[in-house]
């Protein structure tokens, strides 16, 4: 029964049988409560870093901590804190994620409950099967974790070139350098892992049986979300 399997454990078993930051939301940010796969819209008034949300521009418009210059965002994924699990580094490991409305991709994010050292995060665009294939941007931080929300800027490609994400299914992966506590806090559903070494190696332009052997679950996920511009 999968459920909210230690990721450390499954970083064991995997063993066994084989570029700036642009925030980080610590736990007194004003943040989204719950998870959401709808889309959350973020007001760009600012007030001591984190906004009202009072835009009538901007709907829903619940209250998170933003950058200064976000203008009206769209969230996707799993903004919940709660729940705990050891992320050990050696561990590739990504989570669905469903774009409901076509965004400018701006940053990647990992909700942790421990502090840690680097992450690295990459979203990749569904095959006509819906797994993994099509490398779409990456956020390749150069500063550690802190408990809470992590929202890292995409750098990869350079913000020089945006990057559309069109309505659909995605996949967030991330890989940490370190042993990470890191928020389990969702339902159980699909994910993909792989053991990957060095941690911080480059992320693949296409993820297939011949580039990332994954091993295909159902546990409880990695909390990941996508922040952009729609």
């Amino acid at each position: 029964m999968a459920s909210r399997l230690s990721l450390l454990a499954v970083l064991t078993v995997l063993t066994v049988g084989c570029s700036s930051a642009i925030q980080q939301l610590g736990d007194n940010s004003q943040t989204d409560g719950g998870a959401t796969d709808a889309g959350t819209s973020v007001d760009g008034s600012v007030d001591a870093g984190c906004q009202p949300a009072s835009s009538p521009s901007c709907s829903p418009p619940p209250p998170k901590c933003a950058g200064t210059d976000a203008g009206c965002e769209a969230t996707f994924g799993d903004l919940a804190e709660g729940g705990s699990s050891s992320f050990g580094t050696g561990l590739l490991f990504g989570a669905p994620v469903q774009i409901t409305t076509a965004i400018t991709v701006s940053r990647l994010a990992i909700v942790t409950t421990g502090t840690g050292k680097r992450a690295r995060l990459a979203i990749y665009a569904s095959d006509s099967a819906g797994e993994p294939s099509t490398w779409m941007a990456s956020a390749l931080p150069s500063v550690n974790l802190v408990v809470g929300h992590n929202e890292f800027a995409i750098n990869d490609p350079p913000a020089t070139t945006p990057v559309l994400l069109t309505t659909g299914k995605y996949w967030v992966f991330v890989t940490v350098e370190a042993t990470t506590e890191v928020a389990q806090n969702g339902p159980i559903g699909p994910v993909r892992y792989a053991s990957w070494s060095p941690w911080n190696k480059a992320f693949p332009t296409t993820l297939s049986p011949a580039t990332v052997a994954f091993t295909e679950d159902n546990l409880v996920p990695v909390e990941t979300y996508v922040v952009g511009d729609p």
